[in-house]
């Protein structure tokens, strides 16, 4: 997967699956614009990537703040042509029961893993659709599918960043625009690493291979909705909604090819296209040069 000659915003970009995900696109060869409240981390993650003979910048970024979001926008757009591709993967959480929650909390959550992602992709979204053509990834969670014990307004934050995406498609489609949510298990993050150990060995031990995911993976995942192999034409002509990646490291693609065939016409060559195997088996393909592991998983 190639991405040269385009710029990708990166987003919580100083660490964790962020900094992972600026890697793999600079990798790719896109120039990256890394941006986060830590500008000690983010300096650093950014001389990184450009001591591998690859483009990157680090811009301050607080994308609860949206001066700082706005100022952000001005300096990337004033260092680079325009922007291809938007990666939301800032966020933020901590293990607490509901009851013990506090009101300051609950905005923390949602300001930082909801409102963050809208009002980053808002910044960008306008010079996107007058060229007709963007990529626009987010992060979720798993915990927003399916809800996570002691995450309970942080898994509402995060289904919300799914319910975002999938909105958002449908209204994009029409300009070129893909829009795509990853969706991790636990991780093995910076944030992580404040988990105490009980209850990371219970994560370990609800995973399938039993292990965290690691950054890289999901990077993995977010390089390839960022490039132009991310699926069929047909597939994502119909707004494909959403993708997960459900319990990290055993990556699972949650297909809407049925729903999708629902919404189209039964006689255009898109509706049948999406219900066709070799059309299944293309995007297949694709996916399992990401991860081989489920090149044989069925697409419907």
């Amino acid at each position: 997967m190639k991405l040269n000659g385009k710029t990708a915003v990166v987003t919580g970009a100083a660490s964790g699956i962020g900094r992972a995900t600026a890697e793999a696109l600079a990798a790719a060869g896109a120039h990256v614009i890394l941006g986060d409240v830590n500008a000690e981390a983010g300096e650093v993650a950014a001389a990184a990537i450009r001591e591998r003979g690859q483009g990157a910048d680090f811009l301050r970024l607080d994308v609860t703040d949206l001066s700082s979001i706005e100022a952000f926008r001005r300096e990337a757009s004033a260092r680079r042509e325009h922007v291809d591709i938007v990666a939301n993967v800032a966020g933020w959480g901590r293990t607490e029961p509901f009851v013990k929650n506090t009101p300051e909390f609950w905005k923390k959550l949602v300001d930082l893993n909801l409102m963050g992602p809208i009002q980053v992709t808002r910044a960008f979204l306008e010079p996107m659709i007058e060229r007709q053509s963007g990529k626009i990834v987010s992060v979720a969670s798993d915990a927003g599918r399916v809800g996570s014990l002691g995450e309970t307004v942080y898994s509402g934050a995060k289904g919300g960043v799914i319910a975002f995406t999938k909105g958002l498609a449908r209204e994009l489609a029409r300009y070129n625009i893909t829009v795509n949510c990853v969706c991790p298990g636990p991780t093995d993050t910076p944030l992580m690493a404040a988990v105490p150990d009980k209850i990371k060995q219970a994560f370990e031990h609800a995973t399938p291979m039993r292990r965290l995911a690691r950054p890289a993976e999901v990077a993995d995942a977010i390089l390839f909705f960022a490039s132009s192999r991310r699926c069929s034409s047909a597939w994502c002509a119909t707004a494909s909604p959403c993708s997960c990646i459900r319990r990290s490291s055993v990556a699972m693609l949650c297909s809407v090819q049925r729903t999708n065939s629902r919404r189209v016409s039964t006689s255009s060559p898109a509706s049948r296209a999406s219900r066709s195997p070799s059309s299944r088996r293309l995007v297949m393909s694709n996916i399992s040069r990401c991860w081989p592991s489920i090149a044989a998983m069925p697409t419907s």
